[in-house]
């Protein structure tokens, strides 16, 4: 089991991954049409996994003008379950890295769940995050930060080219930590937290169970109070940001889609074993 906190970060590998959908909501069962994935050490070569997948349901008009993909097209891809072990294997080992992590998570964790499979554990790299807090660009989608950077490789709202320009925007943010001094993943991940002063109000704080649980790639179970009361979710943690409040954005298991929680609503954490 890889100890994440102490890989350093020349030498760790990292998939860059990137989907296209049917649609923007998984909740509401939209499915993955298209998915790419690069991965490889900061310097050294890369590979890259790449296919159109048959999502079993029509795309939605606003997804197929962004992404120019026909449904004829997808009615001769394979299946993701056909794809599911190649792409397990593929991601295994790696740092997970996306922009928009929450978006392209939740559709992984959706599909790899529909064939009894999850994501492998491992830190998840918010890409959108890097932009902001160690680039200090003003723009969050992935097509403003690649012109801000002026990248080689834009991204064109295909996986493989939003995959590759994902990259471009991580090594960038690579770059500027090791020249301040980052040494490792960990160093990565403390980066990426926000920096928040104690004093939530339960007496177990979430914030270094959070920490822990981002740094390794685990699932937690949390004890939150919404506002239906009070309930046990097992959620994956993505990313925790500042948003009116800390908020912790998260692959729920029970409702198989992302969620948002608010930090301060949440009363007990316990995270889970690997």
């Amino acid at each position: 089991m890889t100890d994440w906190r102490t890989a350093p970060l020349e030498a760790a590998i990292w998939v860059c991954v990137d989907c296209e959908t049917t649609g923007l909501d998984v909740g509401e069962g939209h499915r993955v049409c298209e998915l790419a994935a690069v991965k490889g050490t900061p310097d050294g070569p890369v590979e890259e996994l790449s296919s159109l997948v048959n999502p079993q349901r029509p795309l939605d008009p606003g997804a197929a003008r962004v992404s120019g993909l026909s449904e004829a097209q997808l009615a001769e891809a394979p299946l993701f379950s056909e794809l599911a072990a190649e792409a397990e294997a593929f991601l295994a080992g790696a740092v997970l890295v996306a922009h928009n992590a929450p978006f392209d998570v939740g559709f992984l964790e959706s599909e790899f769940g529909r064939v009894g499979l999850q994501l492998p554990a491992a830190p998840i790299v918010d890409t959108t995050v890097i932009a902001q807090s160690i680039l200090g660009l003003p723009v969050r989608n992935l097509a403003g930060v690649a012109r801000a950077l002026r990248l080689p490789s834009p991204p064109t709202h295909r996986a493989l080219d939003d995959a590759r320009a994902t990259r471009e925007v991580l090594l960038r943010g690579l770059s500027r930590l090791a020249a301040q001094g980052a040494a490792t993943v960990g160093d990565l991940m403390a980066e990426l937290f926000p920096r928040v002063p104690s004093g939530l109000p339960f007496v177990d704080d979430p914030l270094p169970v959070l920490r822990e649980a981002l740094a390794e790639g685990g699932d937690v179970r949390l004890t939150y109070l919404g506002a239906s009361g009070r309930s046990e979710r097992v959620v994956r943690p993505i990313r925790v940001e500042e948003s009116r409040g800390l908020k912790l954005d998260a692959y729920c298991r029970e409702r198989r889609a992302p969620r948002s929680f608010r930090v301060d609503r949440i009363a007990a954490i316990e995270l889970l074993p690997r």
